[in-house]
């Protein structure tokens, strides 16, 4: 269990852990509701068998539970960018022009530091020919340019970068739905290769793609529209549910994260970075019996494996005796 300033506590069900009767000797991960009918009303409460042996939760008053919800691991998962180019069907029907330099600027902010001021600009440039007679012909030249390009950073070789990917693909047609079109599509590579937990999180790219202009008729224009969206390939949360898991149980104290080593605890995680994880978050507040206003609001989140939270789900619905209808809120596949 985790905490933060006894105001958010953090239960991790591993793979191996059971939902069932916890005990002592239940395996480390292992978490289960109970039901107390003391008072007027209805209380539930989790026993959890963490690192440091058994533990209770508080006691949660059924009727003092703001909200209870289940959300799938892949309602958190990581969005990656995708921006697609195409070439403006107003110039030439859509094709190349013949002697024009086709320039694509990709801009990249806080690239190397957190300043705003930190914009690294990659720029390719593509001179169109005779023999560039269709849009996927310039596109699969500019990919080349691309990649050159981008070889050049760290990590990086004539094929692929660590930052991004690029295709030539057809896309229907924004002019007529019926049609494909040729178009250059460049995706962001996840940023999780260089994680480290507690020392470098997981981030996303910041960039934005901007076609140049060309001469049409002595007419500057620009010869593409770059529009942004997210590709259907999305990073698991398994790292940053690890980062949660290392932040909640640093709040204890810094002891916990190495600070004053080698006088310090030793943090042993039970979060496995590569695996996807749902999470059951409550809600509740705490407010005595006499007249008084004030009430402690409070957040438990469990997280853990699919099947481990659906068990968990049902259990909570058989102890709050309210079934299918209670105030867990199930998400629709």
């Amino acid at each position: 269990m985790r905490s933060v300033n006894q105001n958010h506590h953090l239960y991790v069900i591993t793979a191996n852990g059971t939902v069932a009767n916890v005990t002592k000797n239940s395996a480390v991960g292992s978490i289960f509701p109970y039901v107390t009918d003391a008072g007027m009303g209805k209380d539930i409460y989790f026993k959890y068998m963490g690192r440091d042996g058994l533990t209770k939760s508080d006691i949660i008053p059924v009727d003092q539970i703001n909200y209870a919800k289940w959300v799938k691991a892949a309602a958190m998962e990581t969005p990656l960018k995708q921006v697609t180019i195409i070439l403006d069907s107003a110039i030439n029907e859509g094709k190349p022009v013949v002697g024009q330099d086709y320039i694509l600027n990709i801009a990249f902010q806080q690239f190397y530091g957190l300043s705003p001021e930190d914009t690294y600009v990659k720029t390719v440039a593509v001179r169109a020919t005779s023999k560039m007679d269709t849009a996927e012909k310039l596109f699969t030249e500019m990919v080349k340019e691309l990649k050159a390009s981008f070889s050049r950073e760290v990590g990086a070789d004539a094929e692929e970068n660590p930052y991004l990917t690029f295709e030539v693909d057809e896309v229907t047609d924004p002019d007529n739905s019926e049609n494909t079109i040729a178009a250059l599509i460049i995706t962001e590579v996840p940023q999780d290769k260089n994680w480290s937990l507690g020392k470098w999180e997981m981030e996303s790219l910041v960039f934005d793609v901007f076609p140049s202009t060309i001469y049409v008729d002595g007419i500057e224009t620009e010869w593409g529209t770059a529009t942004p969206g997210v590709s259907n390939k999305t990073v698991p949360n398994g790292k940053r549910m690890a980062d949660l898991e290392w932040f909640t149980y640093g709040e204890r104290a810094d002891y916990y994260r190495g600070m004053g080593y080698p006088n310090n605890f030793d943090f042993i995680p039970l979060v496995d970075p590569s695996v996807a994880y749902d999470a059951l978050e409550i809600h509740f507040a705490y407010q005595g019996s006499c007249e008084d206003i004030q009430k402690s609001e409070k957040d438990i989140t469990i997280i853990g494996p699919t099947a481990k939270i659906s068990t968990l789900v049902t259990e909570l619905q058989k102890a709050t005796f309210l079934g299918a209808n209670s105030i867990v809120k199930v998400p629709k596949d």
